[in-house]
């Protein structure tokens, strides 16, 4: 998956990041702040990779005046260059978002040509020492393509005791796009455990449970959590 300049992500993510305090002081500017920079993203919707943003960012703040004066934004008292680069930023992730997706449409598809049962879509192998601000440190999402069932496990760190905490929970996609399934419920609270054996058990008889279903029909059945 193709990256725009780390230099430029991070400029745009520090132009969003100043945003933040005008909220507080200034919420009538952070409105048309948030005007603004919705409606360069939308400009920037024929842009469809990370090198096309980087290419167009020479002329963003003569495009971020052009969308202002087109939407009837009123620019008084708004620093363009810090909207253009927050509506960057806001477009790249649409932009990552979109192609994640599509990558992961990709693997099932190839999965259910060659008729294999289970798929990894996503993948971040555990690093060194949990970090507290990071989230999950460790992630894995497989699907099982005749039912659609994905199960997520995942390691993190407790914020209370800051020591590794172990989860697992399961959801049906769409076998062909990989997406959450359109009449899935809310997904239910994950399981977690302290034990790392306990999780890796609770693992097993989720992948168990899948193989015992029966395979969707049609890729239409209705969606239910995996088994506890």
């Amino acid at each position: 998956m193709s990256q725009a300049p780390v230099e430029l992500v991070e400029r745009w993510n520090l132009a969003e990041r100043h945003l933040y305090p005008v909220v507080m002081a200034r919420p009538d500017l952070y409105e048309r702040y948030l005007a603004l920079v919705r409606a360069i993203a939308d400009d920037l919707g024929d842009l469809s990779t990370p090198e096309a943003l980087a290419a167009a960012f020479g002329e963003a703040v003569a495009r971020a005046a052009r969308t202002a004066a087109r939407s009837g934004i009123p620019t008084g008292g708004l620093d363009l260059e810090v909207a253009a680069g927050a509506a960057f930023a806001l477009r790249y992730r649409e932009v990552k978002a979109a192609a994640a997706r599509g990558a992961v449409a990709a693997r099932v598809q190839e999965a259910t040509a060659k008729g294999e049962r289970w798929v990894v879509l996503q993948e971040r192998p555990g690093g060194q020492a949990p970090d507290p601000f990071a989230g999950a440190t460790s992630s894995r999402v497989e699907l099982h393509v005749p039912t659609g069932v994905a199960i997520h496990s995942f390691v993190e760190l407790d914020p209370d005791t800051y020591q590794p905490r172990y989860g697992v929970e399961a959801a049906r996609l769409d076998p062909v796009s990989g997406e959450l399934a359109r009449d899935e419920e809310p997904a239910a609270t994950p399981r977690t455990f302290d034990d790392p054996a306990a999780w890796e058990r609770a693992v097993a008889a989720l992948r168990r449970a899948c193989e015992t279903r029966p395979p969707s029909q049609g890729h239409q059945d209705r969606v239910v959590e995996g088994d506890r």
